[in-house]
């Protein structure tokens, strides 16, 4: 897969600006990736209204702050504070269905041509902007406003990554058994890891350099696994 290029981009919704001093393109979009898998990973493990409450105003203002910072619409008032007032059985099942949704997506991410459909509606759809960090360096940036709806969110975060770094992209696994995702390395003589695949807590020993279910809080095979390897 070829991550989209500047140049070849559609039209852009403003000309690139210079962002204030001390902002790097590579840190912001290192907090996309984070705060994208911090949530995903999070509703697989069982994340409800207040632990999403903490990640709009935690994670993720800190993976939008640079947008906001550009000039780009961001609401001061946090979005967290609006959520706490959903019922939260509203909360969980809006949860689930964005799950699902992101999920589909990032599946389709691996095929070329549906990562550049993703890319040119992300941009089309206002998700992502482009600036400069004070080096000169391009970077998409994540839009945020109080009116964007959660899976807007996330995928806006997952589209400032990806146009940063698509062919990672290919190597983005969930397990198939607890949804943990995470970016893993081609096993030798295998172009890519197949998108569902179970991390090391849900699979047999020569699954040994996987990552660590997040469920087990340890990033160790366990000794049955090392004792086969």
């Amino acid at each position: 897969m070829t991550t989209a290029s500047f140049d070849s981009a559609p039209t852009l919704p403003q000309h690139p600006v210079w962002v204030y001093r001390g902002f790097r393109a590579s840190d912001a979009v290192e907090a996309c990736r984070s705060a994208a898998l911090e949530i995903l990973n999070g509703i697989a493990r069982g994340f409800r209204k207040e632990e999403l409450a903490t990640w709009l105003d935690g994670a993720y203002r800190e993976a939008t702050r640079h947008t906001h910072c550009a000039g780009v619409s961001h609401d001061r008032h946090t979005v967290g504070s609006e959520v706490r007032s959903i019922p939260s059985q509203a909360i969980e099942e809006l949860l689930a269905r964005v799950h699902e949704d992101v999920l589909e997506a990032l599946r389709s991410l691996r095929q070329p041509d549906a990562g550049v459909a993703f890319a040119f509606s992300a941009l089309g759809g206002g998700l992502v902007v482009r600036y400069l960090d004070e080096r000169g360096e391009a970077v998409w940036l994540p839009t945020a406003s109080m009116r964007m709806r959660l899976v807007d969110r996330i995928l806006s975060l997952i589209a400032a990554d990806y146009l940063a770094r698509g062919d990672d992209y290919t190597r983005l696994s969930v397990c198939a058994r607890c949804k943990h995702l995470a970016f893993g390395t081609p096993r030798r003589g295998e172009r890519r890891p197949p998108f569902e695949e179970p991390c090391r807590h849900h699979a047999p020993s020569w699954y040994a350099t996987k990552p660590a279910c997040p469920l087990t809080r340890s990033a160790e095979p366990s000794p049955t696994m090392k004792s086969r390897s």
